[in-house]
């Protein structure tokens, strides 16, 4: 098996969802009775590869089923490598990590795609995130300049998800988001330097938006807005992700405006525009809830209401006024 073959293979599996999204999966996914362990896991990456295109939650299904059964297994040179992949994707990550770093103490052949998987893996466990930067300062070392340059997609996108992961530790471990950006721009660059049309669409702009969420988390709002608006061109052809963007853009003008003090403006901008969401479900009811959260900045607080009063009462909101009052929301049953 060729080298950019397996890269291809095994960034398929390392695209596969994680985190939510494959638990997600996975509760519809079930591990089936264990399977026989090949002794050569390379073919059986390429077999589960090619059929990710076509159904995901099979794909998912049988790298589920394969990771049960080699999750005791003992295993020697690059089925270390595989073992480790798969067992990553079905969510096992100190297993997978395990495996990982014995390949490692060896003479490995893919060391480079070893350390992305270690890295991919220890991005989701909250324990092992200083596992996950040892092994981007040895990725960074020993491979990041010249997979930056490399046209292959494979090892564009190989670069890409190892900073997306990056970002993802900075995230959760410190809420360090002036981090998580700079990741985040890295990854961006590794797509820009590739081939073009190498990269998908919306891999470059799930990208590009991170990237602003990240930068105005920072504080650098304007510089986040301005950097979605200098994406409409890139996806006009696009209609889906063209409105995502458009989602985007609202809200960070909406957070500007708000910033400023803009809020009638603000609800009006919103209300105004409510309408052209209305072809994505999902966006649409993004966009409603903001509506309703703007209806409520900046108006007179509604009546207190209720139809038994506990120590007293009954209270109205003029009585309270110039008063410091806490609200206590509760439920039972």
């Amino acid at each position: 098996m060729s080298r950019i073959l397996l890269q291809a293979a095994i960034i398929a599996l390392i695209s596969l969802p994680t985190g939510l999204a494959a638990a997600a999966i996975q509760s519809s996914a079930p591990a089936q009775a264990p399977a026989a362990v090949p002794d050569d896991l390379a073919a059986y990456i390429r077999e589960v590869a090619a059929q990710i295109r076509a159904n995901r939650q099979q794909a998912q299904r049988s790298i589920n089923t394969m990771a049960a059964a080699i999750a005791s297994r003992s295993l020697t040179g690059e089925n270390l490598l595989y073992a480790g992949i798969i067992l990553a994707r079905a969510r096992r990550y100190e297993a997978a990590i395990e495996r990982l770093n014995l390949y490692l103490s060896g003479s490995p052949a893919n060391r480079e795609l070893a350390l992305a998987a270690i890295i991919e893996a220890a991005s989701w466990l909250d324990k092992s995130y200083d596992v996950a930067r040892q092994a981007y300062a040895a990725y960074a070392r020993e491979f990041a300049s010249s997979t930056t340059r490399d046209p292959l997609r494979e090892g564009v996108l190989l670069r890409m998800g190892i900073e997306e992961s990056m970002a993802r530790v900075a995230l959760l471990d410190g809420d360090d988001n002036k981090a998580a950006a700079e990741h985040y721009r890295r990854a961006l660059a590794a797509a820009k330097a590739s081939t073009p049309g190498s990269v998908p669409l919306e891999d470059i702009f799930r990208l590009r938006w991170w990237y602003a969420d990240a930068i105005a988390a920072d504080g650098r709002l304007d510089e986040a807005l301005a950097y979605l608006l200098e994406t409409r061109p890139m996806v006009k052809d696009d209609p889906r992700i063209a409105l995502q963007l458009e989602d985007r853009i609202l809200f960070k003008q909406t957070d500007k405006m708000m910033s400023e003090r803009r809020y009638a403006e603000a609800r009006a901008m919103v209300e105004k525009r409510l309408r052209e969401f209305a072809p994505d479900p999902i966006l649409h009811r993004r966009v409603s809830k903001l509506l309703d959260r703007l209806k409520l900045v900046d108006s007179a607080a509604p009546e207190l209401a209720a139809g038994r009063w506990i120590g007293g009462g009954p209270l109205s909101i003029a009585g309270l006024r110039g008063k410091v009052v806490l609200l206590e929301f509760f439920t039972s049953g």
